[in-house]
């Protein structure tokens, strides 16, 4: 990887240095440059071609191996970038610069020469299109901005697929952004609104978030991140409650859990634990379970005990008489902490 970075480093001053003379110097015939570029011991080869607008770099004295080509207009409105790897283009930059418009192209492939991404880029909008390797879209972003470059305030949509199938839609307004996630059928699972912030362009804060269930029934109730600590009480899909209690970001404090009839399945208390990542500095806070939890069946009649300490969980089962049936410990995990 190093290696590579350096090399391009290279590449990019011998740009430099052509763009530099062609600019100052108004060179009128053509020039070759060659060098060896250490530490690598590569020959690094630039063809400056004025009359035709052109930059072509080598990696080879004999000029067979194509590295890197510019084409370009002497306005310099208009230039053309395309990245080679023995013989073929890997990545295109189109750029049409005619302020206060400005226009960008660029393209990507896989090695096997299928196309990977494809961006159009202009002072007001923008379109992003990535693809999987067997040819499968992966991403689509489609947005136009408000002013130049501004696309913290835009309006627009991106898509997200996976096998083909949209599991995210984002659709931005001029105001706030709409996050949802999908259900394999196309239904929201998720829908978030995030707000923003009138101090920054960039800033925004969590507004709203609302689940759903898979037939489009409500799954919680609504959660408005400004309020804090609030109660929130969760459906299944025929609309019976199936469990309440408090959230912040994540279950924490008493929850009860219920059966369709209406009767308590279980009860006890959520706290908050860090979990810190060790391929990056973020926090995730999980719920975790705490405390003496208990169980019922439908009747009411208690079939299970859990004591939890840190990581450790003790628990006892019953049957109908109340005997107890097993005991024992084991080790947990934090609620979706992964």
């Amino acid at each position: 990887m190093m290696k590579r970075i350096l090399r391009m480093i290279i590449l990019l001053e011998c740009l430099c240095i052509c763009l530099s003379a062609q600019i100052k110097y108004t060179i009128k015939d053509s020039v070759e440059v060659g060098y060896k570029a250490t530490p690598f011991d590569t020959f690094i080869w630039v063809r400056h071609e004025p009359d035709k607008g052109r930059i072509t770099v080598y990696y080879d004295d004999k000029r067979k191996h194509k590295a890197l080509e510019v084409d370009y207009l002497g306005n310099k409105r208009f230039s053309s970038t395309s990245w080679y790897s023995n013989g073929i283009i890997r990545d295109q930059k189109l750029n049409i610069d005619s302020l206060p418009y400005y226009e960008q192209d660029m393209e990507m492939w896989y090695p096997d020469g299928q196309q990977r991404l494809y961006t159009r880029t202009t002072a007001y909008s923008m379109i992003a299109i990535n693809w999987f390797n067997n040819g499968e879209i992966v991403y689509d972003k489609r947005v136009a901005g408000t002013g130049h470059w501004n696309f913290s305030k835009c309006t627009g949509i991106t898509k997200t697929y996976n096998k083909l199938k949209v599991v995210r839609l984002d659709i931005f307004y001029f105001d706030s952004t709409e996050v949802d996630f999908l259900f394999s059928s196309g239904r929201i699972a998720t829908k978030t609104i995030y707000f923003f912030d009138n101090a920054s362009a960039f800033g925004s804060h969590e507004h709203f978030q609302q689940s759903y269930n898979e037939n489009g029934t409500i799954a919680t109730t609504p959660i408005y991140a400004e309020l804090g600590r609030q109660a929130v009480t969760w459906y299944d899909s025929t609309g019976h409650k199936t469990e309440e209690g408090d959230w912040l970001n994540g279950r924490i404090g008493v929850h009860r859990e219920y059966y369709q009839n209406g009767s308590l399945k279980a009860e006890g208390e959520y706290t908050v634990r860090e979990k810190h990542f060790t391929t990056t500095t973020s926090v995730n806070y999980c719920p975790v379970k705490s405390g003496h939890w208990k169980f019922y069946d439908e009747t009411g009649k208690m079939i299970r005990e859990e004591w939890y300490d840190e990581l450790n969980r003790k628990f006892k089962t019953y049957d109908a008489n109340g005997n107890v049936l097993t005991e024992g410990d084991d080790k947990i995990e934090a609620i979706g902490c992964g």
